[in-house]
């Protein structure tokens, strides 16, 4: 497991497949203050995430996304997208990974 720090993001990955195990992001953009947290479990094949998002201080969204195969935040996605090679695909492919982003 490694994590990433990045101006107001952590993320925490295991090493060997790039998969995330958890992401928040800590923002202070005008007047907003908005702190996100993911957590990723993987579990026969499917990935649970819990997902909550907080804004100014109030619990804005608070729920578990079930799904197929992977999914990806906004910062783990770059390192993901970095190990698929590109040469043995064609137009329209697709890798079958989903990427998150809660509002």
């Amino acid at each position: 497991m490694f994590c990433i720090h990045s101006f107001g993001y952590n993320v925490w990955l295991y090493e060997q497949k790039l998969e995330p195990l958890a992401y928040t992001k800590y923002a202070h953009e005008g007047d907003d203050h908005t702190q996100e947290f993911i957590t990723y479990s993987y579990q026969a094949g499917k990935t649970s995430i819990h997902a909550q998002l907080i804004r100014n201080v109030k619990l804005r969204n608070d729920t578990v996304i079930p799904t197929l195969g992977c999914v990806y935040d906004m910062t783990t996605v770059v390192y993901y997208a970095r190990t698929v090679d590109y040469s043995t695909m064609k137009k329209r492919d697709d890798t079958g990974c989903l990427l998150i982003s809660i509002r």
